[in-house]
């Protein structure tokens, strides 16, 4: 007994694969990557506030847990000269060859680690700075809007890769 298969459309098919392959990374996550480091750059300059006493938010009760330090202090990173909110930026690395689209967001100051994080610092390492973050908030905050952000654009892709022959 001998049965013979016809597949139509495979071709189409395979076309629509390779148009998501090479696309995936260059319209959808490329996209994502940099306005959620816009996004987290903007939310990471806006916690270090000029208020005398800002009430900390949910974004930062729950850095201040990650970070090991439960007790909050009641206030957000305050400025003096506003030296670390001006070098707070973002960098985006796109590498075609490995389909790879990296962004970070972060701070070139010295000191911005320690207010970040907390812990010992001046001479002989004897004073103890609060962990007041600014950067894992803003983060927290955005995760959703990328992740809805990168759904959204790969259904979009998905039905441009549709409508091909």
């Amino acid at each position: 007994m001998q049965i013979n298969m016809d597949v139509k459309g495979l071709k189409g098919l395979n076309n629509k694969l390779n148009y998501l392959k090479n696309n995936l990374s260059k319209d959808v996550t490329a996209k994502a990557i940099i306005v959620g480091s816009l996004l987290v750059e903007s939310d990471a300059k806006k916690n270090i506030s000029n208020a005398k006493d800002v009430a900390a938010d949910k974004w930062s009760r729950t850095a201040h847990g990650m970070t090991g330090r439960q007790k909050l202090s009641g206030r957000k990173l305050k400025v003096g000269e506003g030296n670390l909110r001006a070098t707070i930026n973002h960098d985006i690395s796109v590498n075609y060859i490995k389909g790879t689209v990296e962004g970070s967001v972060g701070a070139n100051k010295v000191y911005a680690r320690i207010h970040e994080l907390g812990g010992y610092a001046g001479p002989g390492r004897k004073v103890l700075i609060p962990a007041r973050p600014y950067l894992l908030p803003a983060l927290l905050k955005n995760v959703k809007k990328v992740k809805d952000m990168l759904k959204e654009n790969f259904w979009k892709l998905v039905g441009k890769a549709r409508t091909m022959k």
